[in-house]
């Protein structure tokens, strides 16, 4: 590939990140409104009451857990997608880039394929490249919306990249092709590497916990369901 097409990619990766960023804010305006816009400041508006005797007020209940843990769920406010989520988030637009290369260079391959041979190696980066296609996009969609499943859906990506890698290691060795077995190492090696770093995060960030907190329906029935 050459540089002018690598600086292309690059700048459609940031294109495409700038997007979803700007996406992202203005969902959260619309679903977080201003709401000190909708209150009266002129004091001259507010009638003046009448003297009264104060009467004491009725104790309220106290609250039990599952109020108060409903309210914190209803006050909490996802934060912004920054910090060590950016690397993540880059990560996604450019291995969905990456991985569309990928798949084209070897569908192109596998067309002037003349030994047919091999066409089961083939077979198998083609379909395991289309499949990290899906589930890049779906990363995505639930990184950038800030879905509670985020953490999940990122732990088994990265578990998905290992598996999927050996896979295609273990049917390179089986055919005789060190060309391709030691490009599928590198990449082992670098999943694993990445894998090392992003599952631990995943799972003990409190930015994380406090990033991704939006609910749909599915993680509601879920909640239910184990309650």
């Amino acid at each position: 590939m050459t540089t002018e097409s690598l600086f292309l990619l690059l700048i459609i990766a940031v294109t495409i990140f700038g997007i979803l960023v700007v996406t992202t804010k203005s969902r959260k305006k619309k679903r977080f409104p201003d709401r000190n816009s909708d209150v009266p400041h002129d004091e001259e508006t507010i009638p003046e009451t009448e003297s009264f005797e104060e009467t004491p007020a009725a104790e309220e209940p106290f609250p039990d857990e599952e109020t108060i843990s409903s309210r914190e769920n209803t006050e909490r406010r996802p934060l912004p997608i920054g910090g060590w989520l950016i690397l993540p988030a880059i990560g996604l637009v450019l291995g969905f880039i990456f991985s569309l290369v990928n798949a084209s260079q070897w569908i192109a391959e596998y067309s002037n394929l003349e030994n047919a041979e091999y066409s089961h190696i083939f077979y198998a980066e083609i379909f395991f490249a289309i499949i990290n296609i899906i589930f890049i996009v779906i990363a995505m969609v639930y990184f950038f919306s800030k879905n509670a499943s985020t953490p999940k859906i990122m732990i088994a990506l990265y578990i998905y990249n290992i598996v999927s890698l050996g896979i295609l290691l273990a049917v390179d060795i089986a055919s005789d092709v060190p060309e391709i077995a030691v490009l599928n190492v590198k990449a082992l090696l670098q999943s694993l590497f990445s894998a090392a770093i992003w599952i631990p995060y995943f799972l003990v960030s409190v930015r994380v916990k406090n990033t991704f907190i939006v609910k749909n329906s599915v993680d509601e029935l879920e909640e239910n369901l184990a309650g």
